[in-house]
């Protein structure tokens, strides 16, 4: 049965993701309206952020509504012992090319018994469209709201269904409000940043930006960004199907040979105040969708960085380099 403690267990990861990491969110879950989107079982039920019980946690991290589970008449997490469990109906299929997922969620804890036998707070997962359940986390007696984020990884390639179950032996002290959600989500990486940029003449790092989804289907871009570089000046994206991290004109070069170049160069345009305020793009799914290099195909892990012209380079190249993105060709 879903939710039992013998439920076989997925390494919980907590993810620190890199600022230039491109994420796509394929679920949010506010509980704004209803849970018309989950089963709800024992005594899970929604709640306002002015309902008599749950304002003395207001105000919540993502509006007005929240699911709890709680007896709604006395404010407790139940008298007697007792269970339930918040199911997605749906599954939400996680594309097999990302890089990573998450599930995130924020989430507050009030109960009296820490240690009791049968007394837990549980999130499960299933990838199997329900059958059967793995525990990815499970939460303490006491826990003001925080954020939390669990590593959906090894479920890449399936459809998951999420699963979030209290069972209690019931409340012995003051009323305790019990398990309180909100901000629930699912997201993929699919692209990362790593590597070190090159600092340029006038004192700037260049880095990396991205948007939209690396694919070979459809029309919209996915686009490489190279930010603080010199305005005016030409810079050009090298890319390869490896990464590296070699020493290379007074910088690194962050993908490893063969290395292809995206031509032409683009020049950077000014977009502030000096000094670097420079900004160049190009769409990489243009490429991609062109043709013109059979090797770009679903699947593929792509290393990209960009190599900005800097006549004044003090180390006397005349370039400078950005850190670098790896990211998976979509379908």
């Amino acid at each position: 049965m879903p939710g039992t403690r013998g439920s076989s267990a997925v390494a919980i990861a907590l993810l620190a993701t890199a600022a230039s990491a491109q994420s796509l969110e394929l679920f949010h879950e506010d509980f704004e309206t209803d849970l018309s989107r989950w089963n709800a079982t024992g005594l899970w039920h929604r709640v306002v952020d002015t309902d008599p019980c749950a304002s003395a946690v207001a105000p919540f991290p993502g509006g007005a509504g929240a699911a709890r589970f709680g007896d709604p008449l006395d404010c407790s997490h139940g008298a007697q012992p007792s269970g339930g469990g918040l199911f997605l109906l749906d599954p939400i299929p996680l594309p097999a090319e990302a890089l990573s997922a998450q599930l995130r969620f924020t989430h507050t804890v009030d109960v009296d018994c820490e240690g009791c036998m049968g007394d837990y707070r549980q999130v499960l997962v299933s990838g199997d469209g329900g059958q059967t359940y793995d525990l990815v986390a499970e939460y303490p007696f006491d826990l003001p709201w925080t954020a939390q984020t669990v590593d959906l990884t090894p479920y890449l390639g399936g459809d998951v269904r999420l699963f979030f179950e209290m069972v209690t032996s019931g409340d012995f002290g003051p009323p305790e409000l019990g398990w309180i959600l909100d901000e629930v989500s699912i997201e993929v990486t699919h692209a990362r940043s790593y590597c070190t940029g090159k600092t340029n003449s006038l004192g700037c790092v260049p880095f990396v930006t991205t948007s939209g989804v690396p694919r070979a289907s459809g029309t919209a871009p996915s686009t490489i960004a190279a930010t603080d570089v010199l305005p005016g000046e030409a810079a050009l994206i090298l890319y390869s199907f490896r990464k590296s991290n070699l020493d290379f004109h007074g910088g690194k070069l962050c993908v490893k040979a063969p290395v292809a170049r995206l031509l032409p160069p683009k020049v950077a345009k000014a977009t502030g105040t000096p000094p670097c305020t420079g900004l160049v793009k190009r769409d990489f799914n243009a490429l991609i969708r062109g043709g013109n290099d059979p090797l770009l195909t679903p699947g593929q892990v792509v290393h990209a960085q960009w190599r900005p012209r800097d006549p004044a380079d003090p180390f006397g190249f005349g370039d400078s380099y950005t850190d670098a993105v790896r990211f998976v060709i979509a379908p």
